[in-house]
């Protein structure tokens, strides 16, 4: 049964929302030696996105990593939580 967090991220965003193991476990880990296993992983599709992940994420009082590339060898991507991966649709600055 999906969490309220779940029924909430899914309903409120356009991007890819993934509660998968599959998913949850290669974004476990970056270049460093660390492996972390998020919550839930989001690819947000816009600025919109990104906004409403924030919203629904405070609400629920969980904290965001925001992740790129993953080439960090010090783990700043990894996290227990939400991962914002910004790399697939948002790879560029927007204003």
């Amino acid at each position: 049964m999906p969490s309220r967090l779940e029924e909430d991220l899914a309903r409120g965003l356009e991007g890819e929302v993934r509660f998968d193991r599959f998913t949850r476990q290669l974004y476990s880990v970056d270049a460093s030696i660390y492996e972390i296993v998020p919550r839930t992983v989001i690819t947000p599709r816009n600025k919109k996105d990104v906004i409403s992940a924030l919203q629904i994420a405070y609400k629920h009082s969980i904290p965001v990593t925001a992740r790129g590339a993953a080439t960090g060898i010090t783990g700043g991507c990894l996290g227990e939580d939400v991962i914002l991966d910004f790399s697939k649709y948002l790879n560029r600055i927007v204003t």
